[in-house]
């Protein structure tokens, strides 16, 4: 079975930073056809600290930033599969800490992002595994550094 062809991928940066959309477009394309993710339009937002921490405190109930939030649609009837939001910022820290470039983390979290579109789940420890050997593989797919034991730093050093 073919994958999906048509996916619009919009790419929203409010962040103010100069960030290669064509990247983050690969990635989101890369991560949704290998899953054979139905057909649909995919937002990327680019924002800061912000306003990834209203979006977390308004649609999960944590009152603080994180690095990546996604929101699945899966609505055929309006031809959106969903979308995701990045806090530039706060990729950036994390980035420092890896000794990647910015861009190259938030890639990474565009991809984690995708999968989570494309239906995968990190909240069992065995399926994050799962998600996070996904994730390496298609970074390397696009020339991104990869990181077996890649997670959300910042959540562990506030912890």
């Amino acid at each position: 079975m073919e994958p999906p062809s048509y996916r619009n991928v919009v790419i929203l940066n409010s962040s103010g930073e100069n960030i290669d959309s064509r990247l983050l477009e690969r990635a989101v394309r890369e991560t949704l056809q290998r899953h054979e993710a139905p057909a649909g339009d995919v937002s990327v937002l680019l924002t800061s600290d912000e306003v990834i921490r209203d979006l977390n405190s308004r649609f999960r109930g944590i009152d603080e930033a994180t690095d990546v939030l996604t929101f699945p649609t899966g609505s055929e009837l309006l031809g959106s599969l969903g979308e995701i939001a990045v806090a530039t910022d706060y990729a950036a820290r994390q980035a420092a800490l890896r000794g990647w470039a910015p861009e190259e983390e938030i890639a990474h979290l565009v991809i984690h992002g995708s999968l989570h579109l494309a239906g995968f789940d990190d909240v069992e420890e065995v399926l994050r595994a799962e998600m996070l050997r996904e994730q390496n593989s298609i970074a390397a797919s696009l020339g991104l550094p990869q990181d077996p034991e890649w997670s959300s730093l910042l959540h562990e050093v506030t912890a």
